[in-house]
């Protein structure tokens, strides 16, 4: 009954159903059912056993099988052969959850629940991976938007005004006047999405250590690919949860200009320092949206975008960023300073 109740839900999808037997009773089970069907097609030895003689000689208890007429059927029952019979002729669909599983030790157990149950790995992982995947769907879900039945990132009305945007800070650039339109309903919608992005599964995960990579030859950690994309993608949410609204309110009053909105198709001259931060939110949201496809991806089992990934420099501003970066240190100078005698 209890394993009635047990497929029962199987059959509502409830549960995962796995049935073991003992080796040895599966053994006997197929030694009692060949001779069960040599007595009974042997017509030599009508004469000298009977019905009654052939069914006591099929069920003699054993050292492990004291009612064998119960345990087959039950096994029969498990396997679901009636079911399998009437599957094999075609006229009804094969059965589930009627696969049993031989076990000579309890090693046999444990490789069987980890091939169904994906057992396999550390399950402190597993359970970092999954909240960093839906954690990571959650974040995108902030960042992208419905469209003619697809998505598409929020950064798709600020990135027409993001290509003309040209020069040093002290330069202007040129926009259609649609452009700037646009650039403004970004700045309505998605100028403050870094307050409503979450990253404590984010944290966990850096800090747990799980991600690390490992080298054998030298018995040392060090941080890889998908650990660096996860540093990155820390470092950009903070960044836009940091973003003052102060900036974003000075922008869309620029932005609100009556003679803008009444000339979209007119060119417009506006000075780059008023607008350096508006696309800068632009590159940091692409550059989380990237990296969120490329560690889902990873976590997946697929981490060759990793490698790929093309994020915005820290500034919009080519010049500044490139003066940036030759002034940072590398990680490769940290490392031979911190080697140096």
């Amino acid at each position: 009954m209890e394993y009635r109740h047990a497929y029962e839900r199987f059959k509502q999808g409830n549960l995962k159903l796995l049935v073991f037997v003992r080796k040895e009773i599966w053994d006997i089970r197929e030694d009692r059912l060949a001779l069960k069907k040599f007595l009974e097609d042997e017509t030599a030895l009508d004469k000298e056993l009977s019905p009654k003689d052939k069914t006591k000689l099929v069920g003699h208890p054993s050292k492990f099988l004291n009612d064998a007429d119960f345990v087959i059927g039950f096994l029969q029952e498990v396997g679901r052969i009636a079911e399998m019979k009437q599957a094999m002729k075609g006229t009804a669909g094969f059965p589930g959850g009627n696969w049993i599983y031989q076990f000579a030790s309890f090693r046999d157990i444990v490789d069987a629940c980890r091939t169904v149950l994906d057992l396999s790995g550390n399950l402190r992982q597993k359970a970092l991976r999954t909240n960093l995947k839906h954690e990571i769907e959650s974040i995108l879900s902030e960042l992208l938007e419905p469209t003619d039945g697809a998505v598409r990132p929020v950064t798709h009305w600020s990135s027409f005004a993001r290509k003309c945007f040209l020069g040093s800070l002290d330069d202007e650039s040129s926009y259609k006047g649609n452009y700037l339109v646009w650039l403004g309903m970004f700045l309505l919608t998605g100028g403050n999405v870094g307050k409503r992005l979450k990253s404590t599964a984010l944290q966990e995960a850096i800090t747990s250590g799980e991600f690390l990579d490992f080298h054998k030859a030298t018995g040392t950690h060090t941080v890889g690919l998908l650990q660096q994309a996860l540093l990155e993608l820390d470092g950009q949410i903070e960044w836009l949860c940091n973003t003052s609204s102060d900036v974003f309110d000075m922008t869309m009053k620029l932005l609100k200009n009556e003679r803008i909105k009444k000339n979209q198709q007119d060119m417009f001259s506006m000075p780059n320092h008023a607008l350096v931060m508006p696309f800068a939110v632009h590159d940091m949201i692409e550059n989380v949206i990237s990296l969120c496809r490329a560690i889902h991806l990873a976590l997946e089992g697929d981490a060759s975008e990793l490698a790929n990934v093309k994020l915005h420099p820290s500034s919009p501003i080519h010049d500044e960023s490139e003066q940036i970066q030759r002034e940072k240190v590398s990680l490769d100078e940290v490392r031979n300073w911190l080697n140096s005698d």
